[in-house]
């Protein structure tokens, strides 16, 4: 077991984040968007810190990035996780269960203070050490 957290801690997990606002007028103003409790480098530190890079994946080579597409509820709630591209081998459920464990830690989206549910697409990327 050992080996393998030090695993996690050198891989270069990188992610990237984008919103979709599902509401029926424009929003031109960013900051009413949803953010994760201390920004987008907290999240990726999250994502870094509980990432489990899947044995059959390890075993296979696999590397590449999973796009995840998922809702924050203006209660804070992390709604309907899905895959839009994924990688398989084990990364797709990882990726899944690494955005579920950030329920409840989302400042929701909200425009001129009442608080929207909208949806996220954020991307995990898996990735080995260099041998």
């Amino acid at each position: 077991m050992k080996p393998l957290l030090l695993i996690l801690f050198i891989l270069g997990v990188q992610n990237s984040f984008s919103q979709n606002i599902d509401c029926d007028y424009p929003i031109y103003d960013t900051s009413y968007m949803p953010t994760f409790k201390g920004g987008v480098e907290k999240l990726g530190i999250f994502i870094q810190k509980h990432l489990k890079y899947p044995k059959l994946a390890y075993d296979s080579n696999i590397q590449g990035t999973v796009k995840v597409k998922f809702k924050i509820k203006a209660n804070t709630k992390v709604d309907s996780v899905r895959i839009e591209k994924g990688l398989g081998y084990g990364c797709d459920e990882e990726a899944i269960r690494l955005i579920k464990l950030t329920n409840k830690k989302w400042k929701p989206a909200s425009i001129e203070g009442k608080k929207l549910s909208t949806s996220v697409i954020y991307n995990i990327k898996f990735s080995l050490p260099d041998d």
